[in-house]
Order: structure tokens, then sequence, then C-alpha cells
């Protein structure tokens, strides 16, 4: 039987992986606005495959040598954070 612990893990990393593919279908929208062009939509496009490339398995390895369960948490807040203020004039 799994523990929560691992359904909160594959939480986070769903969302986390999900946002990328949204990210991506909200570029049309995010260029149509008046201060996004296609040079900031890719820069925002670059950052976030970046940070998840780097921040996601970093923050893995500190929550398996922790047992920092409440970053789970943090990481979903942050992404809704982020991606909730996309549309932000």
């Amino acid at each position: 039987m799994l523990s929560k612990y691992v359904y909160g893990l594959s939480l986070g990393h769903f969302v986390v992986d999900f946002s990328q593919g949204a990210l991506a279908a909200l570029l049309p929208l995010l260029i149509a606005q008046p201060h996004f062009n296609y040079a900031i939509a890719a820069t925002l496009v670059f950052a976030m495959n970046l940070v998840s490339s780097i921040v996601q398995p970093l923050f893995g390895f500190l929550s398996d040598r922790f047992r920092t369960g409440w970053i789970i948490i943090l990481a979903l807040l942050i992404t809704g954070l982020g991606f909730g203020t996309l549309g932000w004039d």
C-alpha cells in the first residue's frame, strides 16, 4: 500500500509537469497581450524549462534526504501563484 507521501509527491510532480504544457497552450494568449512579444514568450518558456530541470530534482533530493513533505505543498502553491499572475495586467 502506498503512503500519503508518495501520493503527494506524485501530485506535485504532475502539477509541475502539467504547468509546462499549460504554458505552451497559453502562449498565443500571452502574445496577444500588448506587453508580451515573441522574445518575452520564448524567454518565459526557456526559464520555465530551466528552472524545472534544476529545481525539481534539487527539491526532490532535499525532500528525500530531510523528509520535508511540506516542500510538495509549497511547490503546488508557487506553481498556482505563478500561473495565476500570468494574466495580471
